[in-house]
Order: C-alpha cells, then sequence, then structure tokens
C-alpha cells in the first residue's frame, strides 16, 4: 500500500496512536473525538471528489492541500485543549477533537 498523501503536523515523527476518521458522503464520520495528548488523527478521504482540512484550537492552526479521493492526512496533536475541524471545500463538514 502506497503513502502517498501522508502528512505529519505539529509534532515529531508519529509515535502515539493514531486515530482514523473518514470523510464520507460529505462528513466525518464523528461529530466529536477524544485522544491523548500527541496522539494523531488519520483522515481519509472516501468520497470521489476532493476534501480539504482545516483546524484550529488554541495552540495550533493548520490547512492541509486538497484531498484528492482516497487520499490521507495524518495530523498529530501535542498540546491539549479543544480543536475544530473543518473541511475547506465543503463549510458544513465540522467535528471537534478534545486533546487531553
Amino acid at each position: 500500500m502506497a503513502l502517498a498523501g501522508l502528512v505529519l503536523v505539529a509534532g515529531p515523527a508519529l509515535t502515539a496512536s493514531i486515530t482514523p476518521v473518514a470523510q464520507r458522503n460529505r462528513n466525518f464520520e464523528v461529530g466529536e473525538l477524544q485522544i491523548a495528548r500527541g496522539g494523531a488523527v488519520r483522515f481519509t478521504n472516501d468520497d470521489d471528489f476532493p476534501h480539504q482540512i482545516a483546524i484550529r484550537g488554541p495552540s495550533m492552526r493548520y490547512e492541509s492541500d486538497l484531498m484528492a479521493p482516497h487520499q490521507l492526512v495524518d495530523v498529530q496533536f501535542a498540546d491539549a485543549g479543544s480543536f475544530e475541524v473543518r473541511c475547506g471545500v465543503h463549510p458544513r463538514m465540522r467535528m471537534t477533537i478534545q486533546v487531553r
């Protein structure tokens, strides 16, 4: 399996757990997610059209490039807090990540 489209953000090499979240039918598969500080979220585009990840929180701002269908992006969360996630292409797509 190729790792094309893998992006590591906001921290050293991923050594903590990775929690998958699919983007499907113009929605994130969950509305809220809790992860441990240092963990990562793997966003996968399970649609046949592009998505984009935009994250805002107290210690982090991140925007991915456009994600082609079946592309994935890993984002690591180094600090605790509440992070709002949206799709830049489909602004109604939202979720919250609580990092503890």
